[in-house]
């Protein structure tokens, strides 16, 4: 009669507890492979989403260098500030073409002062005159100051004539304002003499400039009361 040699029961259940823990590991294994993989992806999309698209609006080398400027800072640039498309359409607002101008009941003709503002200044200073707005030839500028903006690749303007630039706004100069002649240059300031046509001073300007020679502002004083606080 043959005999059956039985499997022990003991190791029989320790083989199967033993591909049950295997089990488990594997899947908690390929799980936490998976919850890193998720998380990856979504840590890199969130990145994506707030990382600053740089958008150049030109292809000239000061755009490209301002871009790379941005970049290296880890800014977001603002390169659709055309200062001359606003020096071009002040000047535009301001001519006097009485065929395109629209009735004077609902249009109002833009002052030599807004010119100065939003023209050659583009907007970057904060201007400070005496005068009444309703009677534009009482209009007279005492100060220009540049103001800080928190974009990256805004800079002053350059004034590439300083004396043309005095004599193209002379009506806001005080009264009696003819030329002007250069009475002092230092590092970053040049006092002007503002003269009448017979040559007698009539008051003083003071333009400030940085190192790279851009506008930082403007001081007018008028002669009579410059005297006075002497």
């Amino acid at each position: 009669m043959s005999q059956i040699l039985q499997f022990p029961k003991d190791k029989s259940k320790r083989v199967r507890a033993q591909r049950k823990a295997d089990g488990q590991k594997w899947f908690l294994t390929l799980s936490l492979f998976s919850f890193i993989l998720v998380a990856v992806f979504s840590n890199e999309q969130i990145m994506k989403n707030q990382r600053p698209v740089y958008l150049i609006s030109d292809n000239s080398p000061r755009s490209l260098d301002q871009v790379n400027r941005a970049i290296a800072s880890a800014q977001p640039l603002n390169l659709f500030r055309d200062v001359e498309w606003e020096h071009n359409l002040a000047k535009r607002l301001g001519e006097k073409d009485d065929a395109n101008r629209m009735p004077a009941s609902t249009a109002q003709k833009i002052s030599l002062l807004d010119q100065l503002r939003y023209g050659v200044l583009a907007g970057k200073y904060r201007l400070i005159s005496s005068g009444s707005e309703l009677q534009p030839e009482t209009m007279k500028l005492r100060e220009i100051e540049y103001v800080e903006s928190l974009e990256i690749a805004d800079r002053p303007v350059q004034i590439d004539d300083h004396q043309k630039f005095l004599k193209q706004y002379g009506s806001l100069m005080p009264s009696g304002f003819s030329k002007s002649v250069l009475a002092k240059n230092e590092r970053g300031e040049e006092t002007w003499h503002l003269l009448s046509d017979s040559g007698q001073i009539v008051g003083r300007a003071t333009m400030r400039f940085d190192d790279g020679g851009h506008f930082l502002g403007l001081k007018v004083q008028e002669e009579s009361a410059r005297v006075s606080q002497e």
